[in-house]
Formats: structure tokens, C-alpha cells, sequence
């Protein structure tokens, strides 16, 4: 089984939107978890209109972590699919997204963020995507990867997915927000354990 889980708050008129395209998929998710922050009424009254085909996981604390955290502790599935709030998936998202967990050796995968600026998608092609040079500098590139699917060092947090007994969440980083990195620091985890991590563009 498949969990996706999206993190939210204050973004209601995005959210009905990703959701609507996230329960439109190919390949449905077998759960699909919003985690929201327990004064956020504007979500609450947006995922009333949902009703059952969405869980609500409710929390009190700030930053994306402690929604990450609380909406792992509700999944069931064996791969943990993880978006944000602002993003519409294209129809066959959830199904490229799981396909490479076939092979056993992959621990993570993910995609492409398309980048939009009002009504223009943000070009360019780049083949180093998700990598870490040999003097330590993390290069990106997720919103510009192009090619065919590859090995990388960390994927971007808005597109990815992970096998649920390999992913870790980090504690302790710093901000209240999307405290930033915690993905490259799950990312980083999973290539510790000696598992593949695949970027498919």
C-alpha cells in the first residue's frame, strides 16, 4: 500500500486543488493523509468537503517535521508518497513515482518540480540534479532535471517517495516552517543504509 501525505496550513484554495488532482491519479494512493494545524480553519472547512477519501491528522506544533512526524505515525502504507499543498500532481505522478520500487536496492525516488511564474513554466535542462560535489556544496536542479531516470544523492521534498522502514525524519533543525534540508537529511539516511536513491525526471 501507497500513503501520501501532504502538510498544510493557511493554503486552502491550493490545497482543494492538489488534493483533487492527488485523488485523481492513475494509480490512487491507498490513503491519502493531510496534516494540519489544529487552528486552521480555513483547511478544516475545505477538507469537510472531502469526507472520508481524506484522513485528517490534526497537530498544535509549527514546522514541517512535527506534520511529516504525525502523519507518518497515521500511514499504513509501505511507501510514504509526500507533496505539498501547493502543487497539482499530473494523473500518472503516483504511479512513475512508485514504479522504480521494484527493485529492491531503491529506497527513495522522486521527480521533477515543475516551477511555474504566472502563467510560464520555468525552462532549462540540467543532467546534474540532487548531487553533492567532492568539496561539499549540494547542487539542486530538481526543478530542471531532464534525461532518463538516474542514481542521486537527495531528492526534493515536494515530489518524493519513500520506503516507510527506511525513512527517518531529522530533529532538531532549526526555523518553524519547512525548516529547511530535512529532506536532503532523510535523503542522506536512506543512502546510509546502503539503498538507492532515483530521480526520474
Amino acid at each position: 500500500p501507497v500513503s501520501v501525505i501532504i502538510p498544510t496550513y493557511g493554503r486552502p484554495r491550493d490545497l482543494k486543488r492538489c488534493l483533487e488532482a492527488v485523488l485523481s491519479q492513475c494509480r490512487t494512493g491507498d490513503e491519502v493523509i493531510v496534516v494540519s494545524r489544529d487552528d486552521d480553519r480555513g483547511t478544516a472547512e475545505t477538507l469537510a468537503n472531502f469526507g472520508d477519501s481524506v484522513v485528517n491528522v490534526r497537530v498544535t506544533e509549527p514546522g514541517q517535521i512535527e506534520a511529516l512526524c504525525s502523519g507518518l505515525a497515521q500511514a499504513v502504507g509501505d511507501v510514504i508518497a509526500i507533496t505539498d499543498d501547493d502543487t497539482i500532481p499530473r494523473t500518472d505522478w503516483l504511479e512513475l513515482l512508485c514504479a522504480p520500487f521494484v527493485d529492491p536496492t531503491v529506497g527513495a525516488v522522486g521527480g521533477r518540480d515543475v516551477v511555474h511564474h504566472d502563467n510560464e513554466i520555468e525552462g532549462g535542462a540540467e543532467n546534474i540534479v540532487g548531487t553533492f560535489t567532492w568539496y561539499g556544496v549540494a547542487i539542486g536542479n530538481h526543478h530542471l532535471g531532464a534525461g532518463i531516470a538516474r542514481d542521486v544523492d537527495f531528492l526534493k521534498g515536494c515530489n518524493c517517495a519513500f520506503r516507510r522502514s527506511l525513512y527517518s525524519l531529522p530533529l532538531g533543525l532549526l526555523g518553524n516552517g519547512a525548516q529547511r534540508a530535512n529532506d536532503m537529511a532523510s535523503c542522506l539516511e536512506v543512502r546510509r543504509l546502503g539503498q538507492r536513491i532515483v530521480y526520474d525526471p
